[in-house]
């Protein structure tokens, strides 16, 4: 039987070290683009490829990060994504993207088959239920994990942007401009995020003496086209109950905002004169959109990069480091669809 063909044949037949072949595989920058060639074409020609699998067991890592999210269809999410897996191959890292669809089995699945040996440790937006925080708490035991939602119960790394101050940064602005009745139209199935948006919407709308509040809540979707007919009734809702009151719409993401926006027009209301409006996350849709939509949030870039660092510091230190929980400072843009500047 012919042996194999090894790292050692191809670096000996093109007359460099082992290591300079693993640099050409690898993408990495120390190596002249004459020498890559040479070594990739080369390897063409004998149909040889790497085993990627026993490379990471000699090293005793698979130099590859699992990031596991709902979904690819809600532009925050993919945003982030890219932004996490461009700061990951900065650090020599690849991605291996896993999508839960925001359901506890589907996460525990994915999350099993990362930590069996495919990665070296996981960045996740987790379901957030009581059934996560135990699958991220056993999985941690076994390889690090970095949440992007808190949760006081989670024992793993935490980062995410400070949803408090978002939020009261989006309320504080609807009140400066005059608007006195601003309803906030929520999400079920995100029970962490949802709890502490909510808790500040009423917190800032209180301590500014504001007594008129309401929540309107819907069922989550990761179908585009249910989630905007969801949205349009229960803006129709808001409107109808509320009709010669309702000055002001706080939308749980930007995603349900543009689709207020959308639903109040189709109702022949003006935005900003007779109700404004304003999102969450600050996806590129927000600031390209007919009507460009005020908005709060964290650079996508900032979350990628602690997440990354922190991982890596782990992987570096497995023991001499204390759990982290970072929250970073959101920026608020105001546009045109609470101004009309």
């Amino acid at each position: 039987k012919k042996a194999e063909l090894n790292i050692y044949d191809i670096a000996k037949a093109t007359g460099v070290s082992r290591g300079t072949v693993s640099r050409a595989f690898n993408g990495r920058s120390d190596i002249s683009e004459k020498t890559r060639k040479k070594i990739l074409s080369y390897a063409k020609k004998l149909n040889y490829l790497p085993n990627t699998n026993a490379h990471g067991l000699a090293k005793g890592k698979t130099e590859c990060i699992g990031l596991v999210i709902p979904d690819i269809t809600n532009p925050y999410l993919s945003e982030l994504a890219g932004a996490i897996d461009i700061t990951a191959r900065a650090e020599g890292m690849s991605t291996i993207v896993s999508l839960t669809h925001n359901t506890p089995e589907l996460q525990l699945k994915n999350l099993l088959r990362l930590a069996s040996g495919q990665v070296d440790g996981i960045i996740i937006t987790p379901c957030e239920t009581h059934e996560s925080i135990e699958q991220i708490n056993l999985i941690n035991s076994k390889v690090p994990v970095v949440s992007l939602k808190y949760h006081d119960k989670l024992e793993c790394d935490t980062v995410m942007g400070d949803d408090k101050e978002g939020v009261r940064m989006i309320i504080e602005h609807l009140l400066s401009i005059g608007r006195r009745n601003i309803s906030f139209l929520a999400v079920n199935g995100q029970d962490w995020t949802l709890e502490e948006r909510n808790k500040s919407y009423l917190s800032t709308l209180h301590s500014n003496k504001i007594k008129t509040n309401k929540i309107i809540s819907i069922d989550y979707s990761d179908n585009l086209e249910e989630i905007d007919a969801k949205i349009a009734n229960a803006v129709s809702e808001i409107m109808k109950k509320n009709c010669e009151n309702t000055d002001a719409i706080f939308a749980f993401d930007d995603i349900i905002a543009l689709s207020t926006v959308k639903a109040l027009e189709e109702l022949g209301l003006n935005i900003p004169a007779d109700v404004a409006v304003a999102g969450f996350d600050n996806i590129r849709l927000a600031s390209f959109a007919k009507l460009p939509l005020t908005t709060t949030s964290v650079d996508y870039s900032e979350i990628a990069n602690f997440a990354i660092n922190i991982l890596m510091n782990r992987l570096t230190n497995p023991s001499k480091q204390q759990t982290r929980h970072i929250k970073i400072t959101p920026k608020l843009f105001i546009r045109k669809s609470s101004s009309s500047h």
